[in-house]
């Protein structure tokens, strides 16, 4: 326990220990449980010991949980093993002798213990123990043990236990269920067909008498019914062996019954337990309680861990339909725990915690869960504030690194992301830490944003953890697609996530580090309509969308929209194209025509200037605008001066005034996108383009270098040999190209190796640089071509 205490925060720790003396009240103790798996026949001695640590330690029963050690064959081969706290691995059981895991369970969250069994009661068939013991002898000193000797019954009478409860079974639940008694093989013995018959007929020891387990019993499987040795010839009185303990003189006990169906239609009491706790836990009234509804129950519970009875399942799994038996059985568990994740295992005993009594038990046949909530475990003092709690943390860091954090902390979004990029990439903050923070972020998709253009900067900067980054960087844009799809629009309304200025930074972010899931949300598409078609306002936007959805609220609808303002934009720009064609062909000297032309093209770049940022435009997309401007300066310059317009300037003024049209139409529902898939296609000629232009690049060098001050000679229509006619049948005649002159010389690196002249060798080289041209510009071209 000290060690895992050890690795709790600073900040839940006692401040008046130091760590070394016994833990006093603390968060860590108040909420511990134990997580037990023994062995058959050290269970109850178990929990007595844990019992006694609880109560020394901390003075409170620690609950609980866990199951016995069981083997697929009921052949006794049961073992269970751990990985210890000092590292090394033990197993108990069998040839490795007895032993017990206790595992320590402090989670952050709070945990409800629930222990239950599905079977009823035949309370006229009830005794109390008279004897019992270890085994079939007799012992006045030995008060406890899992063999029963004799009971009283009800009229008053010391039967033998064995014998009393065979007699129970052929009355009360089926002629011939359970085995006759048998001669017992050894102390350890049990009976394998005495525990299948058993499991619909068990034993119950109350537990309570008041409290929400009142007239609760555990269970007791019994194990073997068997003569006494001086009673195997007369075959009268018989013993009892179980699996599970019963006190001499103050256990009463009491034969159950369950039908196959009970052991999957009576496990909602598993949920009546569990709801209790959790409605005194948050101390609600009954109008808040998470009975109400499996919505309400699901959002306090996150998980289970729990044991179902070995011998239960088996009854279940038992015929022809017991693998849908056994499906049911996992529906109805996930029902009842409110559809959340649970584990559980088949065990030959259980132990879990009666509430009433503070007391643990061990028992069969029955199902043990430890339900973990959503609520904190650990409450922070309300007599510190936040900022004083966080700063024992904070100083533990660097002073450089400490402003950053704080500022993490103060400013959240408005941080400064590259500052904590460097922490960052020293491992001094985690991107889990930041995903810890995103959701309590006051704005927590701009957080997320920066947090993801951060990590996607970090990939570029730092290839080889390139993958981590990317990582991260994905985690934070798919937190703000996820956070938008599944938040309700009046959410999202109310906790102001959609404003202006988060719209913008969303789509500058989709063009930036490809974000595109957020801009492409249905929420986000929504707003952007209403943004575009009835108010720059993106509240107003919100508002209109929950009045068309039944909502309460009314948005302001504004006259002059942002597609009414664009479009007409668009309008006068069309004015302006007609202008400067009127003007080129009618009145090209006027000077004051091409004035207003000037201008008119000065103001919409000026205007695309003073747009808002979000990515579509940059300099590259502007740059046709300072070619616009220019050539208008150009040309207004030679008609002031008296000359001429420059055609071949007035020309591409006219091409670039259609490509801005084309940029302006790219909103419009028919037309954008087919402009989208023109752009897209021109970006692939374009990429394609760029190979071509290398390619021939790279020829044009080599040849460049190799006919250096030679000239050549065409000899493609002259018949030098079958190459002649081989090439032109593959090629073309355009390719065959010798040197003009003999050149006997061997200056050529080929000339030397070969013993050929220069001439021969230069002939070599080209034809070789030829074929690689004729094989690789081709291929260019056609793939430019298909793009």
């Amino acid at each position: 326990y000290l060690r895992l205490r050890e690795s709790a925060l600073e900040i839940m720790r006692d401040s008046l220990n130091d760590g070394r003396a016994v833990p006093g009240p603390e968060p860590l103790a108040e909420h511990l449980c134990i997580w037990l798996t023994g062995l058959p026949g050290n269970e109850e001695k178990s929990l007595e010991c844990l019992y006694e640590w609880g109560h020394q330690r901390f003075n409170r029963t620690i609950p609980v949980i866990g199951g016995t050690g069981a083997d697929a064959t009921i052949g006794g081969k049961w073992r269970t093993y751990c990985r210890a706290i000092d590292g090394n691995d033990y197993i108990f059981g069998q040839e490795h002798g007895q032993g017990v895991v206790v595992t320590l369970v402090a989670a952050s969250v709070k945990v409800f213990p629930c222990f239950m069994h599905p079977f009823t009661p035949i309370t006229e068939c009830t005794a109390k123990v008279v004897s019992c013991g270890s085994t079939e002898e007799k012992d006045p000193n030995e008060t406890t043990g899992r063999v029963i000797h004799t009971l009283r019954d009800t009229d008053g009478n010391e039967v033998a236990a064995g014998t009393l409860y065979h007699k129970w079974c052929e009355d009360m639940i089926q002629k011939k269920l359970m085995p006759t008694p048998t001669v017992a093989e050894g102390p350890g013995a049990f009976s394998p067909a005495v525990l299948a018959a058993s499991t619909a007929c068990p034993l119950g020891v109350a537990v309570a008498r008041d409290g929400d387990d009142a007239y609760d019993y555990r269970m007791m499987h019994p194990s073997g019914i068997y003569w006494y040795k001086d009673q195997e010839q007369k075959q009268e009185s018989a013993y009892l062996k179980n699996f599970a303990s019963v006190e001499t003189g103050k256990t009463d006990v009491v034969l159950f019954k369950a039908r196959r169906g009970d052991l999957l239609h009576r496990l909602s009491k598993l949920k009546e337990q569990l709801v209790i706790q959790i409605d005194q836990a948050s101390g609600g009234s009954s109008l808040e309680s998470v009975a109400l509804s499996p919505d309400a129950l699901r959002a306090r519970v996150s998980g289970v861990l729990m044991v179902y009875c070995a011998g239960c399942m088996m009854a279940i799994s038992s015929g022809k339909d017991g693998a849908e038996q056994m499906r049911r059985l996992t529906v109805t568990l996930s029902n009842y725990f409110a559809g959340r994740p649970f584990m559980a295992y088949h065990p030959f005993g259980e132990q879990g915690f009666f509430p009433s009594k503070q007391v643990n038990g061990h028992s069969n046949l029955m199902f043990s869960a430890l339900v973990f909530s959503k609520d904190p475990a650990f409450e922070v003092d309300e007599t510190r504030s936040f900022a004083e709690m966080l700063s024992q943390v904070i100083t533990m860091y660097d002073e450089a690194e400490q402003a950053v954090l704080r500022q993490l902390l103060v400013r959240g979004e408005n941080a400064d992301f590259d500052l904590l990029s460097h922490i960052t990439r020293a491992g001094m903050v985690t991107p889990e830490l930041l995903k810890t923070l995103t959701p309590c972020a006051g704005r927590p998709i701009p957080f997320a944003l920066s947090s993801a253009q951060m990590f996607h900067l970090m990939a570029r900067k730092f290839p080889l953890k390139a993958r981590e980054y990317n990582a991260a960087s994905k985690w934070f844009k798919d937190f703000c697609k996820d956070f938008i799809n599944a938040a309700p629009l009046q959410l999202l309304a109310q906790s102001n996530c959609l404003e202006y200025s988060t719209l913008q930074l969303s789509m500058l972010m989709a063009v930036k580090i490809d974000s595109k899931g957020l801009v492409a949300s249905n929420h986000f598409q929504e707003v952007m309509e209403k943004v575009w078609s009835a108010t720059p306002d993106s509240d107003a936007a919100i508002q209109l969308l929950l009045t068309d959805t039944g909502g309460s609220n009314s948005g302001k609808q504004v006259l002059l929209t942002p597609m009414v303002r664009h479009y007409s934009n668009l309008a006068s720009y069309v004015v302006l194209v007609a202008l400067q064609f009127w003007t080129s062909h009618h009145n090209p000297s006027s000077i004051p025509l091409w004035t207003l032309i000037l201008l008119w093209s000065m103001s919409n770049l000026f205007q695309t200037l003073a747009s808002p940022t979000t990515g579509y435009y940059s300099w590259v997309t502007m740059l046709d605008d300072v070619v616009l401007i220019f050539s208008h300066a150009v040309i207004f310059e030679r008609v002031l001066m008296g000359g001429e317009v420059p055609r071949d300037l007035d020309a591409l003024t006219m091409i670039i005034h259609f490509g801005n049209l084309m940029k302006g139409l790219i909103v419009h529902p028919k037309m954008g996108p087919l402009i989208i898939m023109v752009l897209t296609m021109m970006g692939d000629i374009t990429q394609f383009l760029t190979l071509v232009v290398f390619f021939v690049a790279c020829f044009y060098c080599s040849l460049n270098a190799l006919f250096r001050g030679i000239p050549g000679v065409y000899v493609g229509e002259k018949w030098q040999g079958p190459t002649t006619l081989l090439v032109n049948a593959i090629w073309g005649p355009q390719v065959l190209w010798v040197t003009e002159h003999e050149d006997s010389g061997r200056t050529l690196f080929l000339s030397e190796i070969f013993g050929l002249n220069d001439s021969s060798a230069i002939d070599t080289m080209g034809a070789i640089i030829v074929a690689l041209t004729v094989f690789c510009i081709p291929i260019m071209l056609l793939n430019l071509f298909i793009a």
